[in-house]
């Protein structure tokens, strides 16, 4: 079995040498010549059939038969398009729209970008880790919690009161779109999303110095990072 497929500058053939398991995907390139097994074949095959709607069709070669680079000769390609037809449409947490247009230092932005993915290590993501500590409960209260993202940051009595003295009240909720959303209605300043960067970076620097410098968290301690 053969077919063979032109598309930009990448010419594909499939064939089968001896039996299902001998089916490979070759394709000669100016750069480079790959190889790839049946199943990833398939999938390269439906990337380049998703492709058609973008407007990204096989077009003739040059008359001295060289083929034609990607999108050339075809009047509705952009690269742009193709990209977004390929991810598909996905609906963004605004939180990293706001967070990205901030004016806060690219290291508090990475921060936060750590925690709305949920890849800060809190003690909860280092148990789902499988990496033993003593204990897993908030650093901040006694009360039993585990420290996970949304305690920590909102629900803990003591992140509760840093954020009160901004005259912020934590909405009863563990979604962070919401959190953001409702601290956004009760203070409608234009550098809000600098005002929460900065204060869970505040209470994030207290929580570590309590863990590995045994320093006591306060609330006094807090407006000193939080300047």
């Amino acid at each position: 079995m053969r077919l063979l497929c032109s598309i930009s500058t990448f010419h594909f053939r499939l064939f089968q040498a001896h039996g299902p398991r001998d089916e490979v995907l070759v394709w000669p390139h100016e750069y480079t010549t790959g190889i790839v097994g049946i199943q990833k074949s398939n999938e390269i095959r439906r990337t380049l059939e998703g492709l058609q709607p973008a407007g990204l069709q096989p077009q003739p070669p040059h008359d001295d038969g060289t083929p034609r680079e990607a999108g050339e000769g075809s009047p509705n390609f952009s690269s742009n398009r193709t990209y977004k037809h390929l991810i598909g449409h996905r609906q963004v947490h605004q939180g990293y729209q706001w967070l990205w247009k901030s004016s806060c230092q690219n290291k508090r932005k990475f921060f936060f970008w750590l925690l709305l993915k949920d890849r800060l290590n809190t003690r909860a993501l280092l148990k789902r880790k499988n990496m033993f500590l003593e204990d897993y409960s908030c650093v901040f209260c006694s009360l039993g919690f585990e420290e996970d993202l949304c305690h920590f940051f909102f629900h803990c009595p003591f992140a509760v009161s840093c954020w009160f003295s901004l005259n912020l009240l934590v909405p009863n909720t563990s979604d962070l779109e919401s959190l953001l959303q409702n601290f956004r209605i009760q203070l409608q300043i234009p550098f809000l999303m600098e005002v929460i960067i900065t204060m869970c970076w505040a209470i994030w620097s207290i929580r570590n110095y309590a863990i590995f410098n045994g320093v006591a968290p306060s609330l006094h301690r807090c407006k000193l990072f939080f300047k």
